[in-house]
């Protein structure tokens, strides 16, 4: 596993914080994770940023590309739209711009390792969307539409800082990706709401693991506090759907369907069910379309445990 963590050159960038934060994700990814990452510059010194930036991008790839690697770019810095493309801009000026779309459209469809983007950047989900071979998934700060929080305002957290936090609470487990975007989109300190956006479609998404010690086994699946909330749509009546059932839980998650709780069953045109998923079995559901997401769940359906409603006096 390798990541490239870019920044602009200090002596472009109006973002005087931004190295340190770099800095301690670069230390969280490698000793927590068995990473080895390296923290460039983009710089102007020898020639135009755009070549500085594909010259790292270049070199990350001869490095480590391969199939079965994963390899993480990230971006900490500002960015605007322009022409529908994400662009890099070295500070509020924009003297320089890199049409981050194109270079990432390129690296994406060159590589043939698992390749994670992390954006921290304004417009973060602006990024260039499209299908490519193997695992390619983007991390993004905040939509396409909304500016991430500023590095500088006293307070409030960057998406960096809580990225770090979080994989520092992850770090003795194995998470897909998707489980860290919904970790981080928890955190009510986020001014907004942090993108996962998937660009291929495999049967197992990215999964990043805690380093192992010597020769031990895998560590578990992080265990997330909350429940995927979904719904499925049946034909069968729910006098017979049991079998049915069964062998959708059975398909869809074979190493955990004890885990799935079956909330509710009730006849409607077809038959509604509702199951409660742990986050580490729902991001590796392989087909999406065969549900729908109701929301992030706590604990046990209320009304199973309690008499409250049954007891009640309406008017």
């Amino acid at each position: 596993m390798a990541a490239l963590l870019l920044s602009w050159d200090s002596r472009l960038s109006d973002l005087v914080e931004v190295k340190g934060e770099i800095s301690q994700l670069q230390k969280v990814l490698e000793e927590s994770f068995g990473f080895s990452a390296t923290s460039p510059s983009i710089s102007d010194a020898e020639a135009t940023p755009k070549y500085s930036l594909e010259e790292h991008l270049m070199k990350f790839r001869k490095t480590y590309d391969g199939v079965g690697n994963l390899m993480v770019i990230y971006y900490g810095g500002h960015a605007i739209v322009k022409d529908h493309a994400l662009h890099w801009i070295e500070s509020k000026k924009g003297q320089y711009e890199i049409n981050w779309s194109d270079q990432q459209s390129h690296v994406l469809a060159q590589t043939e390792a698992d390749v994670l983007v992390i954006l921290d950047c304004c417009y973060a989900g602006a990024a260039m969307r499209a299908n490519y071979k193997g695992r390619k998934e983007i991390l993004a700060a905040c939509s396409r539409e909304s500016e991430a929080i500023a590095w500088r305002l006293e307070g409030s957290p960057t998406f960096t800082a809580k990225l770090i936090e979080k994989l520092a609470t992850m770090k003795d487990s194995r998470f897909p990706i998707q489980s860290l975007a919904v970790e981080l989109s928890l955190d009510k300190s986020l001014q907004y709401q942090p993108n996962f956006i998937p660009l291929s479609d495999p049967q197992d998404p990215i999964v990043i693991s805690a380093k192992p010690a010597g020769e031990a086994t895998l560590p578990p699946y992080y265990e997330s506090s909350y429940l995927a909330s979904i719904s499925l749509h049946f034909s069968e009546d729910p006098e017979t759907i049991k079998d049915k059932l069964i062998k959708y839980l059975s398909t869809n998650f074979p190493q955990g369907a004890n885990w799935v709780r079956v909330e509710n069953i009730q006849r409607s045109a077809s038959t509604l069910v509702t199951l409660s998923v742990p986050m580490e079995l729902w991001a590796f559901l392989p087909d999406k379309s065969t549900y729908s997401f109701l929301g992030l769940v706590k604990g046990t359906n209320f009304l199973l445990d309690t008499d409250v409603f049954k007891s009640a006096e309406y008017p």
